[in-house]
């Protein structure tokens, strides 16, 4: 923590700066704007509203002038309270640079699976598609989960009509929220020219805010039952699935290929999670509380902005749900360890990167920015103009290298045997310095 106080000479070169900022916006008789002498403006506003409206350049400044002087490593932005305007006197919190000790990093071990795709499963895969080519096909019979229905639907909460479709195809499927939780299963035994009428209580946290919590009152037309008629797994069907194939060889050999490929990205994402969950927990990080309230400023404003323009992710929405009619002290209070949690990561993989002399070259980032182009198609040019500023170069630069540390940690997590031993063995040899200067954090 900083205490600055400023002697009136100080503080009279930023008083300076206020009046030529004041004097070319007033209008005074007598005088041509940005011409008045500063005593007249001093006489027309005080010498307190120069003081004041020097506070906007002064309070950084100084505070930034006071860090460089305390040779302190910043780690964010500083907290600044103005304390007295006679003599002028701040007090800043000052956040500074984390220190991280990864301790024996190299020692970490997590168990990578290996992808593994049984008969079953190639199976089961092979009768989803065989179902979606197969044709529909009118049946007798009543209505089944996954049958094709064409219904006339009208819906009331109380006498308020909510709902008036007329012949539309509907496929009640199972835990379907469509028109309403339970409405797909109240159709499962309906015959074609069968109208059925019922109620449904919606639960209060439905994601339709007119029925929810509320008694929804149904009556359901059904004009026909549809089902798939599904024909045999043969290389005649193999043909009819997608472009084509040969042989049902070849689609076998195919639908194994991409389930292998899946199960890896799975297993390679788990072991990411694993490996850089255990990194973070074996680190000494200090970290001042700064940082975290800073970080949970930038993400519920980064919120808030994004449900001004509707443009929410998933996991937004998830915190909508989350922090609905919450206060805003709680919502920083639900969002602190989620907060922390990212703050945490990204520095102990900033440390690892640092270890391990990892770089991001302008080499990878043209590499990089050339792949996102090409799979961008017609927007190809505006994903490239996207990155001629400096900023987005930085936060793309930033990005590579996290990928890189996780690639690095992930790699040597997996490591067992004499490959184990020989990384132990190099570690202790040589371990490597960041040159950080150590310092308290705030």
């Amino acid at each position: 923590m900083l205490t600055i106080t400023l002697e009136s000479e100080e503080v009279e070169p930023y008083l300076e700066r206020a009046y030529r900022k004041i004097v070319q916006q007033a209008n005074i008789p007598g005088f041509r704007k940005g011409k008045a002498p500063r005593r007249i403006i001093e006489q027309l506003y005080g010498r307190e509203h120069l003081l004041h409206e020097a506070m906007d350049f002064l309070v950084p400044e100084v505070t930034n002038k006071a860090v460089e002087e305390a040779s302190l490593e910043l780690g964010g932005t500083p907290s600044v309270s103005l304390d007295e305007m006679e003599p002028v006197s701040i007090t800043a919190r000052v956040p500074l640079t984390p220190t991280v000790d990864l301790g024996v990093y190299r020692d970490i071990r997590v168990p990578k699976e290996q992808a593994k795709v049984s008969k079953k499963e190639i199976d089961e895969v092979l009768e989803r598609m065989r179902l979606e080519v197969a044709p529909w096909e009118p049946v007798e019979e009543p209505v089944q989960l996954d049958d094709l229905l064409n219904v006339s639907v009208k819906g009331w909460v109380g006498d308020e009509e909510i709902l008036n479709t007329e012949r539309s195809d509907f496929v009640p499927r199972e835990g379907s929220q469509v028109p309403a939780p339970g409405f797909a299963e109240q159709l499962v035994g309906m015959s074609a020219h069968e109208t059925r009428s019922f109620s449904i209580a919606v639960p209060a946290e439905f994601d339709y805010a007119q029925v929810a919590g509320k008694t929804v009152h149904f009556e359901v037309e059904n004009h026909i039952v549809k089902r798939r008629q599904p024909g045999k797994i043969d290389d005649e069907f193999a043909k009819g699935v997608g472009a084509g194939y040969d042989s049902l060889a070849d689609l076998v050999k195919k639908v194994k290929a991409d389930l292998v490929e899946e199960a890896e990205a799975s297993f390679r994402s788990k072991h990411q999670e694993e490996s850089l969950g255990k990194l973070v927990e074996m680190a000494k990080v200090e970290l001042s509380p700064l940082i975290i309230e800073h970080e949970l400023e930038h993400t519920i404003e980064h919120y808030q902005q994004s449900m001004k323009t509707g443009q929410v992710s998933m996991e937004q929405y998830q915190q909508y749900i989350r922090w609905a009619g919450k206060s805003e002290e709680e919502i920083r209070d639900d969002a602190r360890p989620e907060a922390l949690e990212r703050i945490m990561r990204m520095l102990v993989l900033r440390e690892l990167a640092t270890q391990e002399s990892l770089e991001v070259g302008d080499d990878d980032l043209r590499e990089e920015i050339d792949r996102m182009a090409a799979v961008s198609n017609d927007e190809s040019d505006e994903v490239r103009k996207m990155f001629e500023s400096d900023d987005t170069l930085d936060s793309l630069r930033s990005l590579l290298l996290n990928r890189k540390a996780i690639e690095f940690l992930t790699s040597t997590t997996a490591q067992s045997g004499a490959a184990s031993a020989k990384a132990k063995a190099k570690i202790k040899k040589k371990a490597p310095s960041t040159g950080r200067k150590k310092a308290t954090a705030e």
